[in-house]
């Protein structure tokens, strides 16, 4: 599996430095990632380690 924790950790800063979206849209993007990767563990057990490491990105809280 090529998207892994690090892309997704990537990809979720950029949207705040670059892309200038609040903590609550990054949240946001992170639930939709979540929500892809526990579909992940249970149907491709192959990427079960990798859907794990996905789904402890914690959610942001605050302005940063």
């Amino acid at each position: 599996m090529d998207l892994d924790r690090d892309l997704v950790l990537a990809f979720l800063d950029e949207l705040e430095e670059k892309r200038n979206n609040s903590v609550a849209t990054r949240n946001a993007r992170l639930a939709a990632i979540r929500s892809f990767f526990h579909h992940v563990a249970t149907a491709d057990p192959a990427s079960f380690g990798v859907a794990q490491r996905v789904l402890t990105i914690p959610h942001k809280t605050g302005a940063h």
